[in-house]
């Protein structure tokens, strides 16, 4: 009975063993079941998030896409927040080397067309109409392009219809043509069939209407042609205008440099002083030197302290420089009114020279200085260089002319006229002629007209004692032929009768 119960209690026990260990084993699959089941799920969740993320990129793709297109949802300037989105994405570890190829292609291409869609809209700001700025898209890129094509061909249809009647006949049909053209559209979808009898006709007036508009550019072609021939007729007006405006500049710059000239005239200011008078020794001191230009020999009139206008007041005395310091120099009295003595203070003056400036000179006609009437225009060529002046324009006797008249002349020396008048030989002629000549020349430039006697005043020159011929050939005047000492030679161009006088020598005073 006890071994009974024992056997029971065994085959209890081993009963339970054996369920233990069943449930030991369901519980072991269960377990690694439940983890099998686990690892599925987390994989599966994985390729869900990998996926999300694909999809996610593909729908960021779509995004930028829309931007660029413009007009569905997405603004242009999320752009660059789409590729920092994409880079993020590209970034998941999570993803294996396929799917971030996957997604880095997908950032290649959105990457490319942002770059494309700037190219194509640039910096482009477009103006709503009320008045807020918006960035250019492809889509407004378009139509920002219908309406400049648009408006394009207003403007056309405005100047054509601005243009002559021709013009505003073909502009009134082009009108025409294109409200049939917006008819024909409306009605395309029903009237699919007519279309192209309506090309047809649209071409045949089209045809006409470049017919039409070909002729009014002939037309305008023409007015073009007539106004550039008006224009060229004005422009050779005005280059004719200019050239006389230029020679008017060029004699105002000559009258200029006369007017500066004749500020510092001679016989307007006197050219020095008397500043100490050597009566005993014949012998005067001036105030001015060799830093004013001067040499000796030079010839002065003495003219009173009390003058002011030298061309009217008389000549009290002449000098002439004998011995130049650099600020003062030393004159010797070569003439003095015994009435009227030169004293301190007295002004001088030459025509020939002024301090720091060459007096030019022109002389015409013929000259005779001490009365033999002979020709002694060297001598005084001669007498005015020497006195500091130059001779600027000059004849020989033949009328052959050396230099000439211009604004810087000064004074134009005229000659004995009753010289010439009278000869009959073609030298005198030709010397009236360039008298004539340079008396029209003098006046041009402003230049004074003065004779021999006033100029030899002026210079300060005493007049040479005056010989009178009894054996004068006919003709009058005979040039001086070198190396005669009676005054004998060959007949001077022109005549003036015999002239049969006693010789006499005397001196004038001025």
């Amino acid at each position: 009975m006890a071994a009974r119960e024992n056997q029971g209690y065994l085959i209890a026990v081993i009963v339970l063993v054996l369920l233990s260990l069943v449930l030991a084993l369901v519980s072991f699959l269960g377990v690694q079941k439940a983890y099998e089941q686990a690892d599925a799920s987390r994989a599966t969740e994985a390729k869900l998030a990998v996926s999300g993320l694909i999809a996610q990129a593909e729908g960021l793709k779509g995004e930028a896409y829309k931007a660029i297109i413009g007009g569905l949802g997405t603004a242009p300037s999320e752009l660059e927040k789409t590729v920092g989105d994409l880079n993020r994405i590209a970034g998941n570890p999570a993803l294996s080397a396929d799917n971030k190829k996957l997604i880095t292609d997908i950032i290649a291409e959105v990457e490319a067309a942002q770059a494309a869609y700037k190219v194509e809209t640039g910096t482009t700001i477009n103006n709503a109409g009320d008045g807020e700025a918006t960035v250019a898209t492809l889509r407004s890129r378009i139509t920002d392009l219908i309406s400049l094509v648009d408006r394009m061909r207003k403007e056309f249809v405005i100047q054509v219809r601005e243009t002559d009647e021709a013009a505003a006949d073909a502009a009134r049909k082009i009108a025409q043509t294109q409200e049939t053209l917006d008819s024909t559209i409306k009605e395309m979808e029903n009237l699919n069939e007519k279309l192209i009898a309506e090309k047809e006709a649209s071409l045949v007036k089209e045809n006409k209407l470049k017919e039409e508009v070909a002729e009014s550019k002939k037309a305008i072609a023409d007015v073009t042609r007539v106004s550039e021939e008006a224009a060229q007729q004005a422009a050779a007006s005005i280059r004719e205008g200019k050239n006389q405006i230029a020679l008017l500049e060029v004699d105002n710059v000559n009258l200029k440099t006369k007017l500066n000239q004749f500020t510092n005239q001679v016989f307007d200011n006197a050219d020095g002083q008397i500043i100490k008078v050597a009566s005993a020794l014949n012998t005067v001191f001036v105030d001015i030197g060799r830093n004013d230009g001067l040499t000796n020999n030079r010839t002065f009139s003495v003219y009173d302290q009390s003058v002011t206008d030298f061309e009217t007041a008389k000549v009290k005395g002449t000098i002439e420089i004998v011995r130049v310091d650099t600020f003062r120099s030393e004159a010797r009295v070569t003439f003095e009114n015994p009435v009227d003595p030169i004293l301190r203070g007295d002004h001088i003056l030459t025509a020939t020279w002024d301090p720091g400036f060459t007096v030019q000179i022109a002389l015409a006609g013929r000259f005779d200085l001490d009365g033999d009437r002979y020709d002694d225009t060297e001598k005084l060529i001669r007498m005015i260089e020497r006195n500091g002046g130059r001779v600027a324009a000059s004849h020989d006797q033949k009328g052959n002319v050396n230099g000439k008249i211009s604004p810087d002349v000064r004074y134009l020396v005229r000659g004995n006229k009753s010289l010439i008048d009278g000869d009959d030989d073609a030298d005198a002629g030709k010397i009236l002629n360039v008298l004539r000549q340079f008396e029209a020349d003098a006046v041009k430039n402003t230049v004074q007209v003065i004779d021999l006697q006033k100029l030899l005043n002026r210079m300060g020159v005493r007049s040479q004692p005056k010989t009178e011929q009894i054996d004068l050939p006919a003709g009058g005047f005979v040039p001086r032929s070198p190396g005669s000492a009676n005054g004998s030679g060959s007949k001077g161009s022109g005549s003036k009768g015999s002239d049969t006088r006693g010789s006499v020598s005397g001196s004038t005073s001025r």
